[in-house]
């Protein structure tokens, strides 16, 4: 909970700001001794400093009862010769910043860091803000800042022992321009670039720091900085690169299955397993197939779940299954998706995944439930070595090597135990009249759960013939297995599985055996009346029939799965049993049915995009009614779509396997995570190549080429895209080359390459005019549009905006989410042009339907374009709302490119309300976002609003020097709307440092260029900024018309900087 008080900024109070300043300094001094008389003689001398009024204590009773009034009766009190804030020490925001830094300096790397974090949020600015006292700031306020320096050091420092280096770069900027000669800062600047993999960048920074230094202080680096020199230059071995991660874990998972309602027995382990993980221990259940671990392990970790309110992961790890194991770097993702990781995020390596994971136990009471694993090593990274947290392992063997974790074997059941599982599911009065043939049927079983939930589910009545029989014909089929090895506990349960088996007729046993084609984990009736070529209502009866035959686990919504065991059983009884060429049919029926029903889905919801020709029957087609049901489709199937796309190789169908990546290409691209499209379209590939069909390759070489621009790899992306392109040239397949180029446009764009992004996407146009694909070119004229905006051409961004919604909605099927961007940039074009109530409406509309269909990449997109509405018309307040809800979604989603410019907003928004070190802060994110994914439109943004920060500050050269480098960088890329506007600010910077003749030059062609694109804010912007550096050389009646001409657009369109400007018009005026 944040303070209530506080003076680490703005003075802030539970009633809200307080108007009169002579109230904010006294309020201000009780707090710094909350709990403590403070003497008036002392509060006088702050109040008044070297002029007191003749009757001090009056004037002071009197702001005490105002302040009462305002805070309530109870706050500050009467006491001995002064007052005293009646509050907890705590509740004020320094004495909270000081116990955390206290117990920062006893803690591990990883608390230093949490707490020193937390105790550095607490500030909101320079402390005393709005209370203008010298005296407090000289007696308190030196020493906090220096408090405050002390803090980041050590916070720096926890963070690079952390690993984090890449995350620290900006945060470490921003340190060494507000404190430029703490050379402890420049150090951990150079050690952080250094880990980065950023070499020159840390040489560069020592260069720059004994430039400083030697500038300020006459003297250069110190030992320290020279050391750390010597080391970056030698690559010196003990300076190591570390990794970093860039998004919020607050989530807390609850992943166990859902517990047995008949378990039985095991009540001595069951407590014994309960007490340990209650104390925080690891502990491996090993026993035979069938035993019951899975069950136990659940069973129990429901006993406890209390007991670890931070969460509980679970997971099954296929040790045994005949299927590969899950991946470590899949287990590490879905825990951390427990969390709140967002599926979308780009790839990140195993071993960071396991630190991140690590890093975030820390502290917390988590239950860990590693089922069926094989082997040490599968496990060994996912175990958290950390106080709190518990960890239960199943295990058909006991994993060698794992330290520090208590082995519990578990054995069949002892006989009461079985028996109170056959009463469970058969009645105590069956069981108890017939002891001889219960006694044998335990027996039989080899007193293993599996076996005997099986043998008990084959008793037609609890009769004592019902009970007789089944216990003759598992006795009987136990010669079946007579020569199997003694001791092999799987020999009940192959005779439990024989019996249950060879008790169902024809049908049921072929849907048995043919279940264990489903490539992923669960199936429903419609995939089994496919795999059958039967309709529903028998395929469900026959489903009904496997689960009372506890052959089947029934889950949600009508879905079944296997057992590991039983499905190992009907694969094996498979291909004991059915011909290849009969598995061959069967498996392609399952993929055609796949196939065809995400086909259907994804045209309904992405209806435009480019398909290759399909070979499948489409008699089994669902025909989705509505986009959400589709959705809905999709969303339930898609393991089970990834994994048949994955193993159709693996049953002879190539063709189907690239078939699927290409229809899965529209779904997986909008709702997926980058490693489920990632397997996708390398599966498609490695098919498509096995095929040797140039065509399809390049299809699957376009699906990464997209996948890779998702992931903002978008050098990457351009160069698959380049490879898919040519193939579709060359076989004259222009509307599959129009989407080529489309994304090959998009990857420039993302580049700063946008005349090059411009001519691809008229390209594109053409070929898809050509193919008579009205959605593929309303979509190009979107892109087109986004292209005219950077070049300043506003009046033909509209135009393309308006022909695009145009040609979509005159379609047969029109495309939501081309309206959706079409209304997008044209709320970004009316906001450029002052058109503020339309850019609203448009932007309004946009959002709408990008929830609608939950496109969390878009949504942040949208809302950081809002706030730059807010931000323009002066609604500060709602702009760091809105662009704080951008900066969510866009963390969720991993769209950096949207998130770089949220931040930026917020940047501005909090510059605009006295928040000028969160300002600063925000900028130097969004600068490290866009330039670790090469996006040159965000770093240019970011580095306008760095800069901008230092105009406020006074830092004239400094912020010419990333004017300068923004200005010339955009022209080089064609983004004049960015190059311009780092002109009109940079002829600021060079009013500050008297620079007035070069200043008039870049503001006047900024004006000009404003003017020609019909940008209002922008020409308001550059004629102030003109007026200003006219006025500089003294040439008033030259500066005049400039600053009424931009005083006179700033209240046309109803923008904050109308006010200032005005005010500088009367000054002039004045003289």
């Amino acid at each position: 909970m944040r303070p209530a008080f506080g003076v680490l900024g703005p003075l802030l109070t539970p009633a809200g700001p307080i108007g009169a300043t002579k109230h904010r300094i006294l309020l201000a001094c009780l707090l710094l001794r909350a709990g403590e008389v403070v003497p008036v003689e002392e509060l006088t001398g702050h109040l008044w400093e070297f002029d007191p009024p003749a009757q001090p204590r009056a004037a002071i009773q009197t702001y005490i009862r105002r302040l009462r009034q305002s805070l309530g009766p109870t706050v500050i009190q009467t006491a001995g010769r002064g007052y005293l804030a009646d509050i907890p020490p705590e509740s004020v925001d320094v004495f909270r910043f000081r116990d955390l830094t206290r117990s920062a300096e006893t803690a591990d790397a990883a608390d230093r860091s949490r707490l020193l974090g937390e105790a550095l949020g607490l500030w909101r600015g320079q402390p005393f803000a709005d209370v203008p006292s010298a005296s407090l700031r000289a007696d308190y306020g030196v020493r906090l800042a220096a408090d405050r320096v002390q803090a980041l050091e050590l916070r720096f420092a926890a963070e690079l022992e952390l690993g984090h280096s890449g995350d620290l770069v900006a945060d470490l900027r921003a340190a060494t321009t507000e404190n430029p000669l703490h050379e402890e800062f420049w150090a951990q600047l150079m050690l952080a670039l250094y880990r980065a993999d950023r070499q020159a960048e840390a040489l560069e920074a020592f260069a720059e720091a004994g430039t400083v230094l030697t500038a300020e202080l006459g003297a250069g680096p110190g030992a320290r900085l020279r050391e750390l020199h010597q080391k970056v230059l030698t690559a010196d071995r003990s300076l190591a690169p570390r990794a970093a991660r860039s998004f919020q874990l607050a989530a807390v998972p609850t992943q166990l299955p859902p517990a047995i309602p008949d378990f039985v027995g095991r009540t001595r382990l069951r407590a014994e397993l309960a007490d340990l993980l209650r104390r925080s221990a690891s502990v491996v259940i090993s026993g035979p197939p069938g035993v019951g671990k899975t069950a136990l392990a659940t069973n129990v970790g429901h006993t406890v779940r209390g007991e670890f309110p931070d969460g509980q992961l679970y997971v099954n790890l296929r040790g045994f299954a005949a299927s590969p194991p899950i991946p470590q770097a899949e287990v590490l993702s879905q825990f951390l998706r427990g969390f709140g990781m967002p599926r979308e995020m780009p790839p990140i390596a195993p071993d960071r995944l396991a630190k991140l994971l690590r890093e975030h136990l820390t502290g917390r009471r988590v239950l860990v439930v590693l089922d069926n694993a094989a082997s040490a090593e599968q496990v060994r990274d996912l175990l958290p070595p950390l106080a709190g947290c518990a960890v239960m392992i199943t295990s058909r063997n006991e994993p060698a090597g794992l330290t520090d974790v208590e082995h519990r074997r578990l054995d069949v059941l002892t006989d009461p135990e079985a028996q109170s599982l056959l009463i469970s599911m058969l009645g105590r009065s069956a069981i108890e009249s017939n002891p001889d043939s219960t006694r044998e049927l335990t027996g039989l079983c080899g007193y293993l759960p599996l076996a005997l939930r099986i043998a008990a589910a084959n008793v037609t009545d609890p009769s004592a013939t019902a009970l007789h029989d089944t216990v003759a014909a598992l006795r009987a089929g136990s010669r079946l297995t007579a020569l199997a090895v003694i001791g092999d506990e799987q020999v009940a349960v192959r005779t439990a599985f024989d019996l249950s088996y060879d008790s169902l007729d024809a049908d049921a046993r072929q849907l048995f055996r043919f279940l264990s084609l489903v490539p992923g984990l669960d199936f429903d009736a419609r995939a089994a009346a496919t795999l059958l070529d039967r309709d529903n209502t028998e395929s469900t009866r026959l489903l009904q029939v496997l689960h009372a035959a506890n052959l089947i686990l029934h889950q949600h919504h009508d879905r079944y799965q296997f057992h590991d065991l039983l499905r190992e059983y009907s694969t094996e009884r498979r291909n004991s049993t059915d011909p290849t060429e009969t598995q061959f049919n069967a498996s392609g029926r399952l993929l055609d049915y796949y196939l065809v029903n995400t086909d259907a889905a994804t045209r309904l919801l992405n209806p435009g995009t480019s398909r290759l020709p399909q070979s499948a029957d489409r008699v089994r087609a669902l025909t989705p009614r509505n986009p959400e049901e589709a959705a809905n489709w999709l969303a339930r199937e898609q393991s089970n779509l990834v994994a048949a796309t994955t193993r159709a190789q693996e049953f002879g169908h190539s063709r189907k396997a690239w078939e699927l990546a290409d229809a899965l290409r529209p779904h997986l691209l909008n709702r997926s995570s980058h490693a489920d499209r990632t397997a996708v379209s390398e599966a498609g590939l490695s098919a498509a190549e096995a095929d040797g069909s140039p065509t399809e390759t390049a299809a699957m070489l376009y699906s990464q080429a997209r996948t890779h621009f998702l992931a903002n790899e978008f050098h990457e992306s351009r160069k698959l895209g380049e490879k898919a392109l040519k193939i579709f040239l060359a076989a004259d397949l222009k509307d599959n080359a129009a989407h080529a180029l489309l994304t090959l446009g998009s990857a420039h764009g993302r580049l700063g390459n946008i005349r090059t992004a411009l001519d691809l996407f008229l390209e594109g146009a053409r070929l898809f005019t050509d193919t008579g694909n009205s959605l593929g070119h309303a979509v190009t004229l979107t892109s087109l549009s986004a292209c005219h905006w950077y070049l300043g051409e506003l009046e033909e961004m509209v135009a393309e905006c308006h022909s695009a919604m145009a040609i979509n909605s005159a379609t047969d099927n029109p495309n939501l989410r081309i309206e959706a961007v079409a209304r997008l940039n044209l709320g970004g074009a009316y906001r450029e042009m002052g058109m503020n109530e339309n850019s609203r409406v448009e932007l309004d509309q946009a959002l709408r339907i990008y929830q609608q269909f939950e496109l969390v990449n878009e949504v942040a997109v949208v809302l950081a374009s809002q706030a730059q509405l807010e931000l323009q018309i002066g609604n500060y307040s709602a702009a760091v709302r809105i662009a704080e809800e951008s900066i969510q979604a866009g963390s969720e989603s991993g769209t950096h490119w949207a998130l770089t410019r949220a931040l930026n907003v917020l940047a501005a928004s909090y510059r605009n309300t006295a928040r000028d070190r969160d300002a600063l802060y925000s900028a130097f994110r969004a600068l490290r976002l866009a330039r670790t994914i090469q996006h040159l439109e965000g770093e240019l943004d970011s580095m306008i609003e760095i800069a901008t920060c230092h105009l406020k500050a006074r830092k004239y050269r400094q912020a010419a020097r990333y004017l300068t480098i923004a200005r010339s960088r955009g022209h080089g890329g064609d983004l004049r709307f960015l190059a311009q506007k780092a002109s009109v600010q940079l002829a600021h910077a060079l009013c500050g440092i008297a620079e007035f003749a070069a200043a008039t030059v870049h503001a006047r062609q900024a004006l000009e260029f404003f003017e020609s694109t019909k940008s209002g804010p922008g020409a308001a912007r550059a004629h102030q900024a003109l007026g200003v550096a006219i006025l500089g050389t003294g040439a008033v009646a030259k500066a005049l018309p400039h600053l009424e001409a931009a005083a006179s657009l700033f209240a046309e369109l109803g923008m904050p900087e109308a006010v200032e400007a005005q005010a500088m018009v009367t000054t002039t005026h004045l003289g």
